[in-house]
């Protein structure tokens, strides 16, 4: 890891701490200890769940207020929080904000996370896609307005909430990112996709074929084919 570090990687990884390495304190030393020596982010890919996974919630929280990553650590999956008592998840949530830690998400079925409450509390959350027609998902398709109703789904049945569950899968997943530049406005990257819908929480219920798809301002696609 130190190695591909030194080659410019600019993001290291941790996976399961405690419920794969069996270690979770020496697991997270080492990755946060070569995130402050390399100056890059860390994502950590947590399933664990229950205590297990809350504990190590607050492990990453401790790691990133001590060694100043503010803005630089993402937690995905993090079932944990979906699972925890609302006490315990207030804790956490707290403690995310604090650290300025961020979640992301594939809101899978009945593990998506407490978005609203994440809004609330300040936690930033994108939604992304995992695997892709194989044997972990395979029901994707690479589509965010999928990813989004996934989430919707499981947020509420409010236009409000369908909207949140769109920010995340745009807005949200840029900011956790650290994508420059985005969005509608004027001087805006032209990374775009139109859909025929009369409002955003329409465009994520329908789904409609893409009408157009521009790429750095060239359009690439066209009523769903490429051009």
């Amino acid at each position: 890891m130190e190695e591909a570090l030194r080659q410019g990687v600019d993001l290291i990884g941790g996976l399961d701490p405690a419920g794969l390495e069996n270690d979770a304190v020496k697991h997270l030393d080492i990755v946060f200890g070569l995130a402050e020596r390399y100056g890059v982010g860390v994502d950590i890919h947590l399933h664990d769940r229950g205590s297990l996974g809350e504990w190590q919630y607050r492990l990453i929280i401790e790691r990133t207020r001590a060694l100043g990553l503010r803005g630089k650590v993402t937690v995905s999956h993090g079932f944990a929080l979906s699972d925890a008592a609302p006490a315990v998840r207030a804790e956490l949530l707290e403690g995310l904000a604090e650290a300025g830690i961020a979640i992301a998400s594939i809101a899978p079925p009945g593990r998506a996370m407490p978005l609203k409450e994440l809004a609330a509390a300040g936690v930033a959350m994108t939604l992304g896609n995992d695997g892709v027609r194989d044997l972990w998902s395979p029901y994707g398709t690479g589509c965010m307005l999928d990813r989004a109703l996934l989430q919707a789904q499981q947020t509420g049945p409010l236009d409000e909430d369908i909207e949140l569950a769109l920010h995340a899968a745009t807005y949200g997943g840029a900011r956790v990112t650290g994508l420059a530049d985005y969005g509608l406005a004027v001087g805006d990257v032209a990374d775009l996709v139109v859909v025929d819908a009369r409002n955003a929480a329409e465009a994520v219920c329908v789904r409609p074929v893409r009408s157009l798809v521009l790429k750095a301002g060239r359009v690439v696609a066209r009523e769903g084919f490429l051009v």
